[in-house]
Parts: C-alpha cells; structure tokens; sequence
C-alpha cells in the first residue's frame, strides 16, 4: 500500500518494537518505483519522517538490519 503524496506533504511512520537482542531495523520509502536510502533504528521505539521533495507515489520499506529476529508491537502513519 502506498500514499499519493504532493510537494511539501509529510508522512510519519511512528513505531514500538519488542525487545530483542538485536534489533536493527532500516525504514524507508520508494518513490515512483525507485529505492532512496533509508535509516537505520536500534531503540525499541522511533519515528521515522518523509518530507515529499516531490509528488509521486510514496511506499516505505522496513528492512532487518541485525541478526536476530525483529518484530513490530504497534505502530501508526500519520498524513
């Protein structure tokens, strides 16, 4: 699922992790079907923000970064 930004727009990805011994994780977005670089996370907890440079199609990507098992409690996006 993606959201149909325009410039200016801001989207919010809010999260809450389970506890584990590893935990990395790398979020980011798509854009009209191109990868940009995203962010790395270690705490249980975080936002993650995209401010559209751009209008497009906006998609985010959430990418295990460590060597243990990462699981997501709860977490929001905000338009």
């Amino acid at each position: 699922m993606g959201w149909k930004l325009n410039k200016g727009d801001t989207l919010t990805f809010n999260f809450n992790k389970y506890e584990s011994r590893f935990q990395s994780v790398v979020i980011g977005y798509v854009l009209n079907g191109k990868m940009v670089k995203g962010e790395k996370f270690k705490d249980l907890s975080g936002s993650y923000k995209i401010e559209a440079n751009e209008p497009g199609g906006y998609y985010l990507y959430i990418m295990n970064a460590s060597s243990d098992y990462v699981a997501f409690k709860e977490g929001n996006i905000i338009i």
